[in-house]
């Protein structure tokens, strides 16, 4: 008691002595939230408390301004920027603090740094300063992102003994980075309170609150510290068995990961002093052994709860009528229902006599065909009926096997023949088409079984049953595969097919630093993953060249980055594609006119000094791109985003008469460098968003138009919102239109979890993210356009949008990378056996990649590229030796595609093979032959097209007399739509605004005080966001399904200029986020009009509960007048706005205007119309005729023909022939010929038929 005594005495010493002076409270020092503007030269008057030293050669822009349009913010500019000598404390941010000893400060900063895309996050240290000696030092990080970040950092004031008011806070922002940005800066203050035992709870809480011995750090002695117990577990400090089951709080925590709160942690009706001391089961799990059955019903049953095979007797864990215990008795597996896999179960086979350990000694099968998933060992149908449909992409492309339980209990073997064709005699029950171990892969088509039993009657086999099944295999992966006919000589052989990698690409950028910096981990879980890729940054403008000048010209072309990237990527066999030539993307929250672009400013400063010198240098950037990595990277995005806005065509104007010349200028340098050049046009929203797909159709038909090669189209595909599965295949179906491959170049699907990281870390999250790729990869896969998905990023730590990433910063995998590796490594992936039949030969239908397939011990690699026909491998000799028939593809016109009468349609089959195998191609629209084609490409145009449904196909003659007809496409010729009413019944506000709505809490009137046409224009006024505006009323009713509209409007501001834009809001059904999509752009003034302009498309207008167009986007508090909008139909060829048959930049730049002339004009009085010198590209800049239609000479020589023209250099020629004017179909009689100055002369083969001869400039 004594003891006691004095223990007490001193803790009331303590609490006489502390509670008044070390109570625990925290405040605020200083808040600076920059909310003021400010530039370098005004900053010591806005912001006196904060001062910046910068050293000797080193300068910095300072400027708080609007930032991403949402916030005012701080902003450092180093000059020189992302200059490496540029050392940490260069540039010094200061201001004056009281620092107080026993105080822990806290630190908090918002903001973010912009640096070199190849660079990662940035350090930037933090120190007090009193009396000059550094009494703190720490330090935050801001990640290389554009996205703000919150950093918070603590520290005490070390050697501080007495108060200093003059202290010193003191941030280093130098360094190599573009800019600096912080919303707000802050400090608080808590003071440090006494914690005499260090267990983590004050002495005063201790002796008032929770009365434990402060000197104590275990005052019950049961291993944990009382702050523990009150902190973290909310277990008591002053008994050791919180819960009374029998263990020790600190056992429970630091032992058995028990709750010791709960004296049965697992709630398995066992105390967790039991499980540990009595039965020795685990305590935090209810069924200890993992057989399903919780331990206190074991040790009630009598059973064991620590033995897995030893279930509670007197229980049926499999529900086949037999208890454990009996299941025991005669040697069945108690966990199976059917242990021998017969089709009848354990009590059945008992109760009949049977073995339930045989398959071989059933009592009498019933008679049933099976159709099996060897890939997941599980019977799909256990009947199969007569007819049968099987889709394969449906059951994620399983191998296949047929298992027949005999008709008959006397069978002895059953016979299997798929068409005719047998494939399989088995001699065991129950019987199966490829046998035990082999599958059956078959190809989409119609299949007939017969399965003939047979049995020895009387000495001799007879058939004594026959089974018939009919068939169909589907499957929407076909274009994926090919069907392989291996023959190896001999029956039964097994063959073992083994994929080792796709050949389709399914690849992810590379970042540089990682490759450079050889970090196995990234490199090993790439080449695990991924068999394409793509730079990230490294080959990009901006990288090449930076942002400055070196004795007045561009710096030395940097490419070390990206060359380190391909050299390593190509010796892992891993090919590349190019992003990108140029990046002209408008980038619109600049407003220095020498940053409008994402290319280097110095270009754009060039073409503001001197546009000669800057398209000089525009020159040389495409020609060094293409001579660089020609024969490495022949595929490039060229122009990036454009559809975004792009500088290139806003700066450079020169028309011809096909439009803007300066991008097909761009690509012809290009080209003349490297003549294998694949040209790819990239941009991002596409899958997002329909109308911006059709958009960007119309740009690439005209930049097409212009003379640019569209070989391929990139949609880059960055989902920060689930996807919707109907508008990503809407997008791939609009621009699968121009017949070139379509590739996913950027994809990643990162949603925002809402909470301050870019990390994620909501299981449900995350969940939607997996779900979000998988519906992206399976209609990518499934479309027949796409060639390609490549990811923007697979490592957490190494990803633009880390919440998108397949791997953890640890290189665990995620929910995404997990479901990736589903889809391209398991259900789109072929390892499967096969067995020969008795001919020797087997069929298997595999995805296109690299295979080992081994037969009899010899293995043999082989690519197998995708087709619709076989390839015939031969293995009877030991080696293997492959042969295919060639194939073809009517590339063009694609099916389902829509245009306009008086529309040129381009037609062009593809050979895949050797073309020295065909000897011509006949085109052809229904059953009208169009034209025959005898040389490689093989292509034709319609031009005097049929309004209506049309069937496009091609009849291809091979040399050996055989024949092949293309599949047929089906298109639509539109008649002339544009002539329609203005679907907006009040668009020049004439009824006031009758059918306008304001857009946000504003307010919208009719106003006489300005209009462009009538008395009368829309107002805009109250706008406090930048989204308010004016909106028209619901359009769905009024529009149509699949139609093309234009829609436009006049646009005023009330005073100076300002952005203003014209937009679109679509919501789904059932969806509460709409979308949002820009028309159109443009600067307006408060003394012109100025247009807006754009399209729509909405493909199905009854999947959306609401559908409107507004004017908005001026900074708030503008006052937005509008008037003379329109919406109505558009033209079906964005070429031709008229619907006249001639292109309308053609028009413009021979006549003027597009009123003049139609196609039976003839405006230069040269006998030829106006239409047949459009189509022939035959109009002249003086009005004169450029021929291309030749008028020959013909004469016999020698019981020969001579056809003579006079030539010119450079030209390509083409003859044609036919034996019917009528008919107009011409058929070439060779490749074509390059002419010369002089008089080209061609001697031709006399027939005793009637023949008409042409020749014609080749286009």
């Amino acid at each position: 008691m004594k003891v006691e005594n004095e223990t007490m005495k001193r803790w009331l010493l303590l609490f006489i002595s502390y509670t008044c002076v070390f109570s625990s409270f925290s405040e605020e020092v200083f808040l600076s939230h920059f909310t003021l503007d400010a530039n370098e030269n005004n900053w010591a008057s806005i912001y006196p408390e904060w001062d910046i030293i910068c050293a000797s050669g080193v300068s910095s822009d300072i400027q708080v301004d609007w930032w991403q349009g949402s916030r005012t913010l701080l902003q450092f500019r180093p000059s020189p920027q992302n200059d490496s000598s540029i050392q940490i404390d260069d540039i010094v941010f200061r201001k004056n603090i009281t620092a107080t000893p026993n105080f822990t400060y806290t630190f908090e900063i918002y903001g973010t740094v912009i640096r070199s895309w190849q660079l990662s996050s940035m350090v930037f240290p933090v120190r007090v300063i009193s009396q000059g000696q550094v009494i703190a030092a720490t330090s935050f990080t801001f990640n290389n992102s554009w996205n703000a970040q919150t950093r918070t950092v603590s520290f005490d004031l070390l050697g501080l003994s007495q108060e200093d008011p003059n202290a010193i806070l003191e941030i280093q922002v130098g360094g190599d980075y573009q800019r600096f940005y912080a919303d707000y800066i802050s400090l608080s203050r808590e003071l440090n309170a006494l914690d005499s035992d260090q267990d983590g709870l004050i002495d005063e809480d201790e002796i008032n609150i929770h009365l434990t011995d402060p000197f104590d750090s275990d005052s019950d002695d049961d291993g944990l510290s009382d702050g523990d117990e009150v902190l973290s577990h909310s277990t008591n400090p002053n008994q050791s068995d919180s819960d009374s089951d029998g263990l020790s709080d600190g056992d429970e925590v630091l032992s058995h990961s028990t709750n010791p709160n709960q004296s049965d942690s697992d709630s398995d009706g066992l105390s967790d002093g039991l499980e540990v001391n009595t039965y020795l089961t685990n305590p935090a799990l209810a069924d200890s052994d993992g057989d399903s059955y919780n331990d206190s019903y074991e040790v009630t049953e009598g059973s064991d709860p620590n033995d897995y095979n030893e279930l509670p007797p007197n229980d049926d864990f499999d529900d086949d009528g037999l208890t454990n215990n009996l299941e025991a008795i005669n040697g069945t597996d108690p966990r199976n229902s059917d242990t021998d896999g017969d089709g009848l179960s354990d009590q059945e086979e008992v109760d009949g006599g049977s073995d339930p350990n045989n398959s071989n000694d059933p009592n009498q099968e019933p008679f049933r065909v099976e159709l099996i998933n060897m890939s997941s060992n599980s019977i799909i149908l256990t009947d199969m009926p007569s007819e049968y449909i099987i889709d394969l992409n449906a059951l994620a492309q399983p191998s296949l096997n047929i298992r027949l339980y005999p008709q008959t209990g006397i069978t002895s073997s059953a016979e299997f023949k798929l068409n005719g064709r047998s494939v399989m005699v088995d001699n065991q029950t129950p019987f199966k088409m490829v046998g035990s171990g082999g599958s059956w892969l078959p190809k989409v088509g119609n299949y007939h079984l017969e399965i003939i039993e047979r049995a020895q009657i009387n000495g001799v086999m007879q058939i004594v049953a026959q089974t018939n099944k009919s068939i169909s295999i589907i499957n929407a992966l076909d274009h994926r595969k090919r069907t392989i006919r291996l023959t190896t000589g001999a029956s039964n052989d097994v063959v073992q097919i083994r994929m080792q990698k796709h050949l389709f690409p399914f690849g992810s950028m590379v970042e540089a630093s990682p490759i450079t910096q050889n970090n196995q981990n990234y490199k090993n879980t790439f080449l695990a993953n991924f068999n394409a890729s793509v730079h990230g940054n490294a080959a990009k403008w901006y990288s090449n060249q930076p942002d400055w000048w070196v004795n007045g010209t561009p710096n030395g072309v940097r490419s070390s980055d990206a060359d380190d990237v391909y050299d390593y990527l190509i010796g892992e066999g891993i090919p590349m594609r190019g992003h990108t030539f140029f990046w002209g993307m408008i980038n619109n929250s600049q407003s220095s006119a020498s940053n409008q672009m994402w290319d280097p400013d110095w270009v754009e400063a060039r073409m503001n000094a001197s546009p000669p010198d800057a398209w000089y240098w525009i020159e040389q950037r495409a020609r060094w791109v293409a001579s660089h990595w020609a024969g490495k990277i022949d595929e490039w995005d060229f122009n990036n985003e454009m559809g975004h806005g792009d500088w290139y065509r806003d700066t450079f104007t020169n028309s011809g008469p096909y439009g803007l010349t300066y991008l097909k200028q761009m690509t012809d340098w290009a080209l003349e460098e490297n003549p294998n050049l694949k040209i790819y046009h990239n941009d991002y929203g596409i899958l997002n968003n329909n109308t911006f797909a059709f958009s960007y159709k119309n740009l690439l038909k005209t930049i097409e138009s212009e003379g640019v090669p569209i070989d391929g189209i990139g949609v880059q595909g960055h989902f920060q919102a689930p996807p919707d599965a109907a508008t990503i295949k809407a997008s791939f179906d609009i621009l699968d239109d121009f017949g070139v491959p379509i590739k996913i170049t950027e994809f990643d699907c990162a949603i925002d979890d809402g909470d301050a990281t870019t990390f994620n870390t909501d299981p449900a999250i995350e969940a939607a993210e997996a779900d979000g790729l998988e519906m992206v990869y399976r209609i990518a896969f499934e479309h027949h356009a796409v060639a390609g998905i490549l990811m923007w990023g697979f490592w957490e730590s190494e990803h633009w949008r880390p919440e998108g990433a397949l791997y953890y910063p640890n290189w665990d995998i995620s929910p995404q990378g997990a479901r990736y590796r589903e889809l391209v490594y398991n259900e789109w992936w072929t390892d499967a056996d096969a067995v020969t039949a008795g001919d020797g030969i087997v069929e298997f239908d595999v995805f296109a990649g690299e295979y080992q397939i081994t037969v009899n011990g010899i293995t043999h690699t082989t690519d197998v590229t995708a087709g619709y026909k076989p390839i015939d491998m031969d293995f009877s000799s030991g080696s293997i030796s492959s042969t295919a028939e060639p194939e073809i593809n009517l590339r063009k016109p694609v099916s389902e595609n829509k245009y306009a009468y008086n529309e040129p349609i381009d037609f062009e089959l593809d050979l895949i093979g050797d073309t020295a195998l065909v000897q011509k191609v006949e085109f052809y629209v229904g059953d009208v032959k169009l034209k025959t084609d005898v040389s490689s490409p093989y292509a034709a145009t319609w031009l005097d097209s049929i309004i209506g449904t049309n069937f496009i196909w091609a009849k291809t003659y091979y040399v050996d007399g055989t024949t092949e007809s293309s599949k047929t496409n089906q298109i639509t010729v539109l008649q002339a739509q544009a002539n329609g009413n203005n679907l907006l019944l009040n668009g020049g506000f004439e009824n006031f605004t009758s059918y306008w709505q304001a857009m946000g809490p504003i307010s919208i009137a009719a106003t006489i005080e300005r209009n462009r046409s009538g008395n009368y224009s829309g107002r805009a006024t109250g706008r406090t966001e930048e989204w308010h505006g004016l909106r028209t009323f619901d359009l769905r009713s009024s529009m149509l399904n699949d139609t093309v509209y234009n829609v436009s409007c006049y646009v005023q501001v009330a005073s100076g200029v300002d952005v203003v834009g014209l937009k679109l809001k679509e919501t789904k059904n059932g969806n509460t986020v709409p979308n949002y999509s820009t028309l159109d752009t443009a600067t307006c003034n408060s003394t012109s009009w100025t247009r807006l302009e754009g399209q729509i498309n909405i493909t199905d207008l009854s999947q959306l509960s609401e559908l409107f167009i507004y004017i908005s986007g001026a900074p708030a508090g503008t006052v937005i007048y509008v008037d003379d909008a329109v919406l109505k139909a558009a033209p079906i060829n964005n070429l031709d706005s008229d619907e006249d048959g001639i292109q309308d930049s053609w028009e413009t730049y021979y006549f003027g205007s597009l009123e003049n002339v139609s196609l039976e004009t003839d405006y230069n009085n040269n006998s030829i119309n106006d239409g047949l010198e459009f189509w022939q590209e035959t109009y002249g800049s003086a009005g004169v005729l450029l021929p291309s239609i030749i008028s020959p000479s013909l004469e016999m020589l020698n019981s020969q023909l001579n056809l003579s023209w006079p030539g010119e250099s450079g030209v390509l020629y083409k003859i044609y022939t036919t034996s019917d004017l009528a008919s107009g179909a011409w058929e070439s009689s060779g490749n074509s010929i390059l002419g010369s100055n002089e008089l080209m002369s061609v001697t031709m083969t006399s027939t005793n038929n009637v023949e008409f001869i042409r020749v014609e400039v080749d286009q």
